[in-house]
């Protein structure tokens, strides 16, 4: 009963401090939320041309790679038969 008549008829300066504290606390998050926002909208814009740009040298890199692997298994293979790898670079013109 008595907290019934605190509410009713007490001093709602307390509450209006801590509804005015949320209130700043939410303006807050609001401005937080709203950087988050352009940053995702900015992502949104710039990701595909960074997935074409990273597919590309991948791309790029990956043929380098398996040329210069092509080119081991060919002087190992030329080993192997008990042949001369380098014997293109010693002729004589």
């Amino acid at each position: 009963m008595k907290d019934t008549s605190y509410l009713m008829g007490g001093d709602l300066g307390e509450t209006r401090e801590n509804i005015l504290e949320l209130q700043g606390v939410i303006t807050e998050y609001e401005g937080k939320i709203d950087t988050w926002r352009r940053q995702l909208m900015t992502l949104k814009v710039e990701f595909p041309g960074w997935v074409d740009r990273s597919a590309a040298i991948l791309t790029i890199f990956l043929l380098w790679f398996g040329f210069s692997q092509l080119g081991l298994l060919l002087h190992g293979l030329t080993l192997w038969k008990g042949g001369d790898p380098y014997i293109a670079l010693r002729r004589e013109k």
